[in-house]
């Protein structure tokens, strides 16, 4: 979302990560939701658990995928960090 107060940002960004690797960051939309469900399906329960404060059900799942997906706005922006061809994460 652009705004004369708020400039528009690159749709990439890289950033350093503390082993030294490199991760492009970018904004959260509709057409990563394939990505990020098979991102939820392939984690451990551990980390599912450690992510969600709970073991979630798939009700749970999809509900979280929903709110990464929504319209970015003024009050919510979700970012990804792919390393290389990998999803790596996703941040709200």
């Amino acid at each position: 979302m652009t705004s004369p107060d708020r400039p528009a940002v690159p749709a990439t960004v890289d950033a350093l990560t503390v082993d030294g690797g490199i991760v492009s960051t970018r904004a959260i939309t509709p057409r990563y939701r394939r990505a990020i469900t098979s991102l939820y399906t392939d984690a451990s329960p551990e980390n599912l658990r450690l992510r969600f404060f709970a073991h979630p059900g798939c009700a749970t799942l999809a509900a979280g995928i929903d709110r990464l997906c929504r319209p970015e706005s003024d009050r919510f922006l979700a970012l990804l960090a792919y390393e290389g061809d990998r999803l790596a994460g996703v941040a709200s």
